[in-house]
């Protein structure tokens, strides 16, 4: 699968809703990107790292948000 069509398949993925998860969902829809959209990506990721990269590429190349950290754990009650 080449770049443009992993890119395709996650803006097109439906999300997990708030009633399965209970973490407020982030559009993607919602995100205004360019027309030709095309950045590298790693090929020796799992999916679900794979997905986060592509997920964070997005934000990045938005004109309506700003990726402030990518790839932070978060654990319940703690803060890191």
């Amino acid at each position: 699968m080449n770049t443009k069509s992993r890119i395709a398949s996650v803006l097109q993925a439906t999300p997990l809703g708030y009633e399965l998860t209970g973490i407020p969902v982030f559009d993607l829809t919602l995100l205004q990107l360019p027309q030709y959209l095309d950045f590298p990506l790693p090929t020796n990721l799992r999916l679900g790292h794979l997905v986060e990269k592509i997920v964070a590429e997005l934000i990045k190349k938005a004109s309506n948000y700003e990726l402030l950290f990518d790839n932070i754990q978060i654990i319940d009650e703690k803060k890191q």
